[in-house]
C-alpha cells in the first residue's frame, strides 16, 4: 500500500504521475495533490493524471479520481486521465467511469486531444457567413387541390456567424 506522486508542467498542463497502488490507504494523497494544484493555479487549471505507473486501483482510488474531476470542474479547470491498457483501465471500463472521466492512452494524446477540442469553437466562428440569395423554387409536389397563389415566401433563414 504505497503511492508515489510527482507533478511536472508539460505542454501547458500539470501532469500528476501516480505510481504504486491507489486504494483506501492512499486515495487521499491524490485528492490533496490535485486539489493543491487546482487551488494554486486558480481558474482554468488543467491537470492530467498519468496513471501509467499504477499497479492497482480500488473503489476508493476511483472515487478520488471522480472527486478530482469534480473539483477541477468547480474551479473552471479540466482533469484528464492518461491510462494505458491494463487493470486500471479495466476497472474504469467495468464501472463505467470511462464515460464520466476523459480517458486517454497517454499524456501526450490527452494534451493533444484537449488542445484540438479547445480549437473547435474557434474554427466554427471562422466559417464563412452565408449570403442571402434568391429563394430556391419549391420542390415539386404530388397533384392535389390547387392552392390560391400568394406572395412568394422567403427562404428559411440560416444561422450566421458573426466575425469580430
Amino acid at each position: 500500500m504505497y503511492l508515489q506522486l510527482s507533478s511536472r508542467r508539460e505542454d501547458g498542463w500539470w501532469v500528476v504521475r501516480a505510481a504504486g497502488e491507489l486504494d483506501i490507504a492512499t486515495a487521499e494523497q491524490l485528492r490533496l495533490q490535485v486539489s493543491g494544484i487546482l487551488a494554486r493555479r486558480g481558474p482554468r487549471a488543467r491537470v492530467i493524471a498519468d496513471l501509467s505507473g499504477l499497479s492497482f486501483c480500488d473503489a476508493y482510488g476511483a472515487g478520488a479520481l471522480v472527486d478530482a474531476h469534480k473539483t477541477a470542474l468547480r474551479h473552471g479547470g479540466r482533469f484528464l486521465l492518461a491510462v494505458p491498457e491494463g487493470r486500471v483501465l479495466h476497472l474504469l471500463r467495468l464501472t463505467g467511469l470511462d464515460r464520466l472521466l476523459p480517458v486517454f492512452p497517454t499524456v501526450h494524446e490527452a494534451a493533444f486531444r484537449a488542445a484540438v477540442a479547445d480549437l473547435v469553437p474557434l474554427a466554427h466562428s471562422l466559417l464563412p457567413v452565408p449570403l442571402r440569395g434568391p429563394a430556391s423554387p419549391a420542390p415539386p409536389t404530388a397533384p392535389g387541390p390547387a392552392a390560391a397563389p400568394g406572395p412568394p415566401q422567403p427562404a428559411e433563414a440560416m444561422p450566421t456567424a458573426q466575425l469580430a
